[in-house]
């Protein structure tokens, strides 16, 4: 009941803002240009949001993605251009993009699982690395590319819709079918459901731990090259705050740290309600200052509210709910 519950106010809430909108915005927020603005920022989040999903069922937040989007939208960007904007190029450079993607989820995984470090901290200093190797291999500089394919894949359309939300479609099916349809899904979620057990069962934690980043770098460096296609360059602050909008978009979709529990479907509400909310702040004139204000009380508001239910299903007092330590040392 409590979980029905929950599900009809995630739905009401959006269906509340879009009537909000709707009343106070003078029809500037029902047109075409609007409405294409917030699908092409929901496609964003919900990418990087289907990949952290998979760290938070396990550990924690990825919060390099912000840094991870500037390293992939570099790497394709460099590529493509210095290798005559061909197709075939630009796949090379979309491949190449996802690869170190990966592989820096990858090193973040192993450098969390080997060293026993918390996955906050590796994560928010990889950040700052990734945005210093953007900035070293941009030269302080934006790129600009204009390829036609490139081009189409930020800016395209297709029946109507936006390219990328295509591409956001086809990542969330990709999602759905690792998390449930495959071995490393269900591995996941066992060892945030229960890691000790999963250990005494035989598996082991570190391509998990591994897999998991390398998964939501990924995302956050196929986001980075939808970005620079969008905007036609690469800039090494392309995805400055994202981050916590990514972390809103998880929260608000149900994703729970290191408890084994998160959902697709979780992911690509909150990316939905993230664009909204960040599109209704813009036609209000919110100031950025505060929009950044009302992000961070909205992602403590979801976890206390997330928590709330949580205990209430169990029976206990939401305030005496025991929290799982993350302890990387379980990881076999």
């Amino acid at each position: 009941m409590q979980k029905k519950i929950y599900k009809f106010a995630k739905v009401f809430i959006i269906v509340a803002m879009l009537i909000w909108m709707a009343v106070t915005s003078f029809g500037s927020f029902y047109t075409v240009s609007n409405l294409s603005s917030i699908l092409m920022s929901a496609a964003l989040l919900g990418i990087m949001a289907c990949g952290m999903m998979f760290p938070l069922l396990v550990s924690g937040p990825d919060l390099s993605v912000s840094g991870g989007m500037a390293v992939g939208g570099m790497v394709a960007v460099k590529y493509i251009t210095s290798h005559g904007g061909t197709p075939a190029s630009f796949a090379a450079g979309l491949f190449l993009a996802l690869l170190v993607g990966a592989l820096i989820g990858a090193v973040m995984g192993a450098a969390i699982h080997y060293f026993n470090l918390p996955s906050f901290i590796v994560t928010l200093a990889m950040q700052y690395v990734l945005y210093g190797v953007a900035q070293i291999g941009l030269k302080s500089k934006i790129v600009c590319s204009s390829p036609d394919m490139f081009c189409k894949l930020g800016n395209g359309r297709l029946f109507g819709f936006p390219i990328p939300v295509y591409v956001f479609l086809a990542f969330v099916i990709l999602t759905v079918f690792l998390m449930h349809q495959t071995v490393f899904g269900r591995k996941s979620f066992m060892f945030g459901g229960n890691r000790k057990a999963s250990v005494l069962c035989g598996i082991k934690g570190a391509p998990v731990a591994i897999l998991v980043f390398a998964y939501s770098g990924m995302a956050a460096a196929l986001a980075g090259v939808i970005m620079a296609a969008m905007n036609q360059q690469a800039s090494a602050t392309a995805g400055t705050g994202y981050d916590t909008n990514v972390l809103l978009a998880c929260v608000l979709g149900g994703g729970s740290m290191g408890e084994g529990i998160g959902s697709a479907g979780g992911a690509v509400y909150g990316a939905i309600f993230v664009a909204l909310l960040n599109n209704c702040l813009r036609i209000a004139s919110v100031p950025s200052l505060y929009q950044e204000m009302i992000v961070g009380v909205l992602i403590i508001a979801a976890m206390a509210f997330e928590n709330y239910f949580k205990a209430k299903a169990s029976g206990m007092h939401w305030s005496r709910k025991k929290r799982k330590v993350e302890d990387t040392r379980d990881f076999a």
